[in-house]
């Protein structure tokens, strides 16, 4: 195991193993919580400058309220496996508690440095799907802040502080990504504030790109935001059995299929209807499952677009690259969206 080699060879946890025996985490066999902190606290204590890091995996609660806490922890694993491997023996990483991680990289080291390791651990260990013992992948990102000692604070507290302002700084611009923390740009973050924001300035900013549109264009530039800013393959419109207006970030695949006539039916007494991961559907719903898997639908949320008790269509946003966990964030984007395009619609700009 990568990690019971790299502790071999450190002197520090030489000395925590020989004095305490088992110091990994026995689910993700990166260092335990305790351990992970005590070595932080030894670095400070002998001056030793180093980077760290917070790792926070995306939605968790999410994963284990869709998929059950065996998957949940199976994305634990394959996902510290997957950054372990990334770094090798450069740096050390343990866990937190829950779906946080602590990763500490001795050394000096310039913010450009910082940049090209923690970017590097994103294109290789984070940005990748999972793979599941079912034998199905699961895409799953993480959102990072990391701070350095001794440069950007002096006690283990302030520093991790720093990172989890980092963090959810990082959260606010809409997850899967790492900030590094400047202190002209972070340091007057307000925590309380910024971790409530997040949804409201991803839908502000959709609602500014609506009303900025030129009237013809306006759908297809919101598609285009939501597609690019949620990382999902495109969205739809649809009415009288076509697509009026769409947007594919990928157009080797195509336009999205028009969905089978008993689904509509039972989208008729729904307000939407979400489908996480088709394979949770293969039994309940076999025609359904084989039509998503023919046409490459992983994932997809269907909403009805009705204004003034007038039923306009219905609108996709959809995946398929990857099978995803829709959240509660996603569906109040997509919600404003259906409603815009329902009055966009009503009123004949469409």
């Amino acid at each position: 195991m990568l990690m019971e080699e790299l502790i071999l060879k450190h002197k520090y946890f030489q000395a925590i193993r020989m004095k305490n025996g088992q110091i990994l985490d026995p689910l993700t066999k990166t260092i335990a919580r305790s351990p992970m902190i005590s070595y932080i606290k030894y670095l400070i204590k002998n001056n030793i400058p180093f980077t760290m890091g917070i790792f926070d995996v995306d939605n968790f609660k999410n994963v284990n309220d869709n998929y059950g806490h065996q998957i949940g922890d199976e994305i634990l694993v394959n996902f510290s496996r997957n950054v372990m491997n990334s770094f090798g023996s450069t740096a050390v990483m343990g866990r937190y508690g829950g779906d946080e991680f602590l990763i500490v990289r001795e050394g000096e080291k310039s913010y450009d440095e910082i940049n090209e390791f923690v970017g590097h651990i994103y294109n290789t260990g984070v940005r990748k799907p999972i793979l599941l013992s079912t034998g199905k992948s699961l895409m799953v990102s993480a959102t990072t802040g990391i701070c350095t000692f001794p440069k950007d604070g002096k006690k283990y507290e302030e520093l991790f502080l720093l990172c989890d302002k980092c963090l959810y700084f990082g959260k606010h611009e809409g997850r899967n990504c790492y900030t590094i923390y400047v202190e002209l740009l972070h340091s007057k973050i307000d925590l309380s504030k910024t971790k409530k924001r997040g949804i409201s300035e991803r839908i502000i900013k959709l609602y500014k790109i609506l009303a900025n549109a030129e009237k013809k264009n306006k759908a297809y530039k919101g598609m285009e935001y939501i597609t690019n800013d949620m990382s999902i393959s495109g969205v739809a419109y649809f009415n009288k059995n076509k697509i009026q207006i769409s947007y594919e970030k990928n157009e080797e695949y195509g336009k999205p299929p028009l969905l089978p006539d008993d689904f509509i039916k039972d989208l008729e007494e729904k307000e939407y209807i979400r489908v996480d991961d088709i394979e949770r559907i293969k039994e309940k719903d076999p025609a359904l499952y084989e039509f998503c898997y023919k046409n490459n639908l992983l994932s997809f949320v269907v909403f009805r677009v009705i204004e003034k008790e007038k039923k306009l269509g219905y609108v996709m946003f959809y995946d398929s690259d990857f099978r995803r966990v829709w959240q509660e964030d996603d569906l109040a984007v997509f919600v404003v969206f259906v409603k815009s395009l329902g009055m966009i619609t009503h009123f004949g700009i469409v």
